[in-house]
């Protein structure tokens, strides 16, 4: 599946998709919220939340600002977990 058949579904089939088949890469806590990378496919899916996990919002995307903020974390992992071909 592609990120934009992702986008396409309906909110309760992205949910599906997303806690069925993500890989968890890293995490960003600020301030504010919670910030979770995973791997979905073939793109990112960042989760976002408050910091007592209530209102997720899933974003999905292939690069950008998004990513950028994870580049604290070890990015060549991240890039290297994106090209591993898991079974679906």
């Amino acid at each position: 599946m592609g990120i934009k058949e992702f986008l396409g579904l309906h909110e309760e089939d992205q949910w599906d998709e997303f806690w069925d088949k993500c890989v968890f890469l890293a995490h960003f806590p600020d301030l504010e919220k919670k910030h979770h990378l995973y791997r979905l496919f073939d793109f990112y899916v960042e989760l976002t939340s408050d910091h007592s996990g209530m209102f997720p919002v899933l974003n999905a995307f292939e690069s950008g600002p998004r990513l950028d903020k994870y580049r604290s974390v070890n990015l060549d992992k991240i890039l290297g977990d994106l090209r591993i071909n898991f079974p679906e």
